[in-house]
C-alpha cells in the first residue's frame, strides 16, 4: 500500500512541477488556439471559433481535446516543443487546405481527398504556379524544421508511462465530454449534409470521422425476420416484367439550370435543349448528397439504389467496400434481362477506382477517356462531353441485344477561372463583380457546349431504330461559394435536376425524388419488376418504416448476414472498345514511328519493355526518338493512365 501511495505521489508531484514548467498548460493553450483557428478557416470567419464556442461550448471543448490528444504524442519526445511545432503546423496546414478546397468546391476537406490527389487535378485547380509556390512552402517547412531542431534544447525525459498516462487522462476527458455535453446541450436536428456536420461538429471532430467512420453499423432492430417479411411483400406483389427497352443515363457533371439563380440574366439561354426536355418530358428535382464535389457518392446511390447516408462520414463506397464486394445495381439488374452493360467516362478510369469497381457492379464493359480518340479539351483541360457520343452510338450498335450504357461526363467541372482570356459566346448580368461574372460566363458557356451535346445526343436516338429511354440528371451543383439557397428560385443548394426522354413516346408524371429512388422510379415507369432495392422504392418509399428498412436491407447485402440472399459475382470487365493494333513500326533517322488503330493520347510506346517518351500524332501514329538501330528491337503499345496505372 505505501509503494502504491508512493506512486501516486510521484505521479503528482511530477506532473504538479511540468505544469509549473509550462508544458502541459502550453499543449492545452496550443489545442484552444488551433481549435479557434480552424474553425475561423472553416467558418469563413475571423470569429468562427468564437462562434461556435459561445453555440456549442462542449463540442468546442471536445476538438480542443481532439488535438490535445495528437499534442499528447509529443510527451513522447525529448525536444518536446519540437514536437508541438510539428503537429501544430499540421493541424493549421489542414485548415488552411479546408479553407482553399471550400472555395474551390464548396465541400470540406475530407481523408479522401488526400487519396484523390493527382497532379492532374492540382493543375487544374490552381495551377503551375500554385504547385511550384506548393513545393517550394514544402521544402522551406522542411529546412525551418531541421534549424528549429537543432536550435531547440532537449528537455527531462517525461516518460513512456507518463506519456501514456496523459493520453489516458484526455481519452477520459473526452468520454466525460461527450457524455455531459449531450446532457446540457440543446437537443437539435441532424445536420442533413456533411457541410452542415462540420459547422455543428466542428472541423477537428468531423475530420477524424471521415478517417475512422467506414461502413454501416449494424443497425439497432437488425433481424432476419423483418429481412424476410420485405422480400415476402415483394414476392407478394409482383409482377411480369416488360420487355426492358435500350436505356441510357448520362450523370452530368456540376450541370443545373442555372437560370434558377434568381439574380443572374443572360444574354441567351445557356441550355435550351434541356430547359425544352424539363417541359415535355418526365422530370423533377433530385436530392443529391454534396454540393461542388462528390460525384462518385451520386453515382454511387442512382446505380444501387442505396443511400449513402447510412455509410461512414464522408465515406466513398468506391474507395471501401465496393472494392472487394460486388452489389446489385442497375447494370446488373438490366444484364441479367440480357443487356449488355457498358460504362463511359471522359475522365481518367482509375479516378476513384472505377477501372476495378465498375466489374464490381455488374457492367461488361467501361470506357474511360485512356481509350478515347479525338478528344477535345477546355481551358481547364477536362475533356469536352461531346466525345462521348460517338461511343454511345458504338455501345447501341455493336451489341447483339439491348444495351445498357451508363456516361459520366466531367466537362462542366470545375475550378471555374476568373479571367477572361477568349471570346464567350452567351454574357452573365447581375453579378456582384467582375470576376464572379467572368467566373459565372464560363461556366455558362461550358454547360451551354454540354446542352448541344445533349441535343446532338437526342438527335441520334431519334433516328435509332431501337426502343431507347434516356436519363439525364445533374449529379449535383457548381462550386460558386456565392450562391446560397435564398438566391434559388426553384430547388435548394442539394437539389440537382433530372429528365426522362424516350423515341417512342414513354409517358409518366413529373416527380421529385432522392438520388437513390431514381432508378426505381425508371423501373416504374419501364415496368421492369426485378431488382432488390428498386422494388423495395417502389412499395415501400411511403411506409414509416422506409428508412430503417431501407438501412437494414444495405447493412445485411453489404456487411450482415445477406438474409436477403442477393448475391453477385465480379464481372470479367473489358476496356476499351477496339483492340490497340501495330501495323508498321519504321525507324527514320534516330526516330520511330509506329503506326496502327486504336491509338489515343494516353498510348505509350515500349521497347523491349522499356517506356518511351511518346508523343500522339493521330490515332494511327504514335512516334519516339533516340531510338537506336543497332540492337533488335520488340515494340508495344500500352495505354497509361495519368497516375501511372498500366491497363495492358
Amino acid at each position: 500500500m505505501n509503494k502504491i501511495k508512493s506512486l501516486f505521489s510521484d505521479i503528482k508531484q511530477f506532473f504538479v512541477s511540468r505544469l509549473k514548467k509550462g508544458e502541459i498548460l502550453c499543449a492545452v493553450f496550443i489545442s484552444v488556439l488551433i481549435t479557434f483557428l480552424l474553425e475561423d478557416f472553416g467558418r469563413r470567419d475571423i470569429l468562427g471559433g468564437l462562434s461556435f464556442l459561445l453555440e456549442s461550448p462542449f463540442r468546442f471543448l471536445y476538438n480542443v481535446l481532439i488535438i490535445l490528444m495528437t499534442l499528447c504524442l509529443a510527451f513522447f519526445m525529448k525536444k518536446r516543443f519540437f514536437g508541438f511545432a510539428i503537429i501544430t503546423t499540421g493541424w493549421v496546414t489542414l485548415g488552411v487546405t479546408n479553407f482553399v478546397v471550400q472555395t474551390l468546391r464548396v465541400l470540406p476537406l475530407t481523408s479522401i481527398d488526400f487519396a484523390n490527389c493527382t497532379v492532374d487535378l492540382l493543375v487544374t485547380y490552381i495551377g503551375f504556379i500554385g504547385i511550384g509556390l506548393l513545393v517550394a512552402g514544402i521544402i522551406a517547412a522542411f529546412l525551418l524544421f531541421g534549424f528549429i531542431y537543432k536550435k531547440i534544447p532537449s528537455q527531462r525525459k517525461f516518460g513512456a508511462i507518463r506519456s501514456c498516462l496523459m493520453i489516458l487522462v484526455v481519452s477520459v476527458s473526452m468520454l466525460a465530454m461527450s457524455t455531459v455535453g449531450s446532457s446540457f446541450e440543446e437537443e437539435t436536428e441532424e445536420p442533413v449534409n456533411i457541410n452542415e456536420s462540420y459547422e455543428a461538429y466542428g472541423f477537428a471532430y468531423s475530420f477524424t470521422r471521415t478517417f475512422v467512420e467506414k461502413g454501416i453499423e449494424e443497425p439497432e432492430y437488425y433481424s432476419e425476420i423483418d429481412i424476410h417479411r420485405v422480400l415476402r411483400r415483394i414476392e407478394n406483389t409482383a409482377k411480369p416484367s416488360d420487355v426492358a427497352p435500350n436505356i441510357v443515363m448520362v450523370q452530368l457533371e456540376s450541370f443545373f439550370d442555372i437560370k434558377n439563380v434568381g439574380h443572374l440574366t443572360f444574354s441567351s439561354d445557356p441550355c435550351p435543349v434541356f430547359t425544352h426536355l424539363k417541359e415535355n418530358c418526365i422530370s423533377g428535382f433530385l436530392s443529391v448528397p454534396y454540393v461542388g464535389a462528390g460525384t462518385v457518392n451520386t453515382e454511387f446511390e442512382i446505380l444501387s439504389g442505396m443511400n449513402i447516408d447510412f455509410f461512414g462520414f464522408g465515406e466513398y463506397p468506391y474507395k471501401s467496400i465496393l472494392q472487394e464486394k460486388s452489389c446489385e445495381t442497375v447494370a446488373s439488374v438490366l444484364r441479367s434481362l440480357g443487356h449488355t452493360t457498358t460504362a463511359l467516362h471522359n475522365y481518367e478510369g482509375t479516378f476513384y477506382d472505377r477501372n476495378i469497381v465498375y466489374g464490381n457492379l455488374g457492367f461488361d464493359r467501361f470506357v474511360p477517356v485512356e481509350f478515347m480518340s479525338n478528344v477535345e479539351r477546355n481551358r481547364q483541360g477536362w475533356a469536352k462531353d461531346k466525345v462521348l457520343l460517338p461511343y454511345i452510338q458504338k455501345a447501341l450498335e455493336t451489341s447483339d441485344g439491348k444495351d445498357f450504357v451508363f456516361g459520366v461526363t466531367v466537362q462542366s467541372h470545375g475550378n471555374y477561372p476568373a479571367d477572361i482570356e477568349e471570346k464567350r459566346n452567351i454574357s452573365v448580368f447581375g453579378a456582384e463583380n467582375e470576376m464572379l461574372k467572368a467566373e459565372y460566363e464560363y461556366y455558362v458557356n461550358e454547360i451551354s457546349e454540354v446542352d448541344m451535346f445533349i441535343g446532338a445526343l437526342i438527335s441520334y436516338l431519334e433516328s435509332f431504330d431501337e426502343p431507347t429511354v434516356l436519363v439525364l440528371y445533374g449529379d449535383h451543383l457548381p462550386a460558386f461559394t456565392e450562391i446560397d439557397d435564398s438566391d434559388l428560385s426553384a430547388g435548394n443548394m442539394f437539389t440537382s435536376e433530372y429528365v426522362i426522354w424516350s423515341n417512342y413516346g414513354l409517358s409518366g408524371e413529373d416527380k421529385d425524388l432522392e438520388t437513390y429512388q431514381l432508378t426505381s422510379y425508371l423501373f416504374e415507369l419501364l415496368n421492369i419488376n426485378e431488382g432488390l432495392f428498386f422494388e423495395f422504392h417502389d412499395i415501400y418509399e411511403t411506409s414509416y418504416i422506409y428508412d430503417d428498412l431501407l438501412e437494414q436491407l444495405e447493412y445485411d447485402i453489404l456487411y450482415g448476414e445477406n438474409y436477403a440472399k442477393v448475391s453477385y459475382e465480379p464481372m470479367p470487365m473489358t476496356v476499351g472498345f477496339d483492340d490497340i493494333e501495330i501495323t508498321s513500326a519504321t525507324v527514320l533517322g534516330e526516330s520511330l514511328y509506329v503506326k496502327g488503330n486504336n491509338f489515343t493520347e494516353y498510348s505509350v510506346i515500349y521497347i523491349n519493355g522499356i517506356a518511351k517518351n511518346t508523343v500522339y500524332i493521330s490515332d494511327e501514329v504514335l512516334m519516339t526518338e533516340d531510338v537506336s538501330v543497332e540492337e533488335e528491337i520488340n515494340v508495344e503499345i500500352k495505354q497509361i493512365a495519368a497516375d501511372g496505372y498500366r491497363y495492358n
